[in-house]
């Protein structure tokens, strides 16, 4: 089986595809479960590389984003150990910077002792990234609000956490989508089971 989670194009006219599939793509050996993949096609549609990345277990890409210079940024979950990282419990929250010809670039894998996901990538000028999506537990430095909590991280381009943020209430809070504002400002958006920064639940 085979699923593409996003897709993003660059400043060239390229298509990038992010997703799973449960098997060698391309001639590329598979790494185990489903893995991540990523493809690059040109504004003709042909193919120009795949990269299939992930652990022994499960990996799933749910997001892109492409910055100025075309470096790809492919975000998602992974049940097992990516690049020297370590699972924190369960499924965690993964975030894969590929360079424009394929290459990694760095890895980061962080999560809870429950399932976390990332939902949305988006970058800036600058190489920023910001990423959204939710958290079963509690994510590093953080506190569980109640029930499962959405989230929303910054990396700067060279892979450092610049803040992570765990939000919601004591229910159910959920990030789906994520963006730069003005001035550098972060907006995520989701929905809540709950009622919100002092805000009446509507039903």
């Amino acid at each position: 089986a085979t699923s593409a989670g996003g897709v993003a194009s660059d400043a060239c006219g390229n298509v990038i595809v992010a997703g799973y599939h449960f098997s060698a793509v391309d001639g590329i050996v598979a790494l185990g479960g489903s893995d991540m993949v990523v493809v690059k096609y040109d504004s003709d549609g042909n193919r120009l590389w795949t990269r299939q990345l992930g652990s022994a277990a499960d990996d799933v890409a749910s997001a892109v984003a492409v910055d100025a210079n075309g470096r790809i940024y492919a975000g998602g979950r992974s049940a097992g150990v990516m690049a020297g990282s370590t699972n924190a419990g369960m499924l965690d929250a993964v975030l894969v910077h590929l360079d424009s010809d394929g290459s990694t670039l760095w890895i980061r894998q962080f999560g809870s002792a429950a399932d976390d996901y990332i939902w949305s990538v988006a970058v800036d000028d600058t190489g920023r990234a910001v990423v959204a999506g939710w958290a079963g537990g509690s994510l590093p430095g953080q506190t569980q609000q109640g029930g499962v909590d959405a989230f929303t991280g910054v990396y700067a381009a060279n892979g450092g956490l610049a803040w992570l943020r765990q939000w919601g209430t004591t229910a159910d809070d959920y990030a789906y989508g994520t963006t730069f504002g003005p001035g550098g400002a972060v907006i995520s958006v989701g929905y809540t089971s709950g009622s919100l920064d002092g805000l009446s639940n509507l039903g």
